[in-house]
């Protein structure tokens, strides 16, 4: 849940609010059952989130390494690191390598 909050999807309060009031929030948000219960910012971030999370599935049953190596080939996260205050970012990205 925290990803959806992260620089990768920067999901606001109000939306994560509203995207969990209902107890199955998770696998709708999964089968993007979501209808037109959100505006379109939150649906472009939503799917962009999911879009990742889909490409990282099949590195789940993948050695740790692998995995790893999937991770960081599909998911921005140096470039979301570099994006944040220059201070933080720069940190940031030095921690992640």
């Amino acid at each position: 849940m925290r990803v959806l909050q992260s620089p990768l999807a920067g999901l606001s309060d109000a939306a994560m609010i509203a995207l969990t009031t209902r107890t199955d929030w998770l696998e709708r948000f999964l089968l993007d059952d979501r209808a037109d219960e959100i505006d379109a910012d939150t649906r472009a971030r939503l799917d962009r989130v999911r879009t990742m999370l889909t490409a990282l599935l099949p590195a789940a049953a993948l050695p740790l390494r692998s995995a790893m190596a999937t991770l960081f080939a599909e998911i921005p996260i140096a470039a979301g690191y570099a994006r944040m205050a220059p201070s933080i970012g720069a940190q940031a990205v030095i921690n992640l390598r």
